[in-house]
């Protein structure tokens, strides 16, 4: 007595492990996608921070400190439970009531160091008040 063979229905083992392969290529890359994602939105956010201590301190500038006089003053300020280090360099123009000043915001490093890695820079034009 002769047997009929069945047709078999599902998938062979190298139809599988050629599934799994096209699965883990296309895992690693949405990993390397998602991560670069992080890291740019990370970015954009300590960039906009930045931007706005900086529009804080021209705030100061213009219309609470001194007139700014010549030279590079330190600064430090908390925004968004960050510590952020200002460099304000002010220098002269031909109009002797106005100050160009450029201010350049970093986050504040651990350890005391004292170089500012600025994140923004900003330039802007200060008037003497009367």
């Amino acid at each position: 007595m002769m047997l009929k063979r069945q047709k078999s229905s599902g998938f062979t083992l190298l139809e599988v492990l050629l599934a799994v392969a096209v699965l883990a290529i296309i895992s690693v890359g949405l990993y390397n996608v998602s991560g670069s994602n992080i890291m740019a939105h990370q970015r954009i956010q300590d960039k906009t921070l930045a931007h706005w201590v900086a529009l804080n301190k021209v705030v100061e500038l213009q219309h609470f400190d001194a007139y700014p006089s010549i030279g590079l003053k330190k600064y430090e300020a908390k925004m968004a439970g960050e510590e952020w280090r200002i460099q304000a360099e002010a220098s002269a123009t031909d109009h002797k009531d106005v100050r160009q000043v450029r201010i350049e915001v970093g986050k504040k490093g651990n350890g005391g160091q004292d170089k500012l890695t600025p994140i923004t820079d900003l330039m802007v034009l200060v008037k003497k008040r009367q």
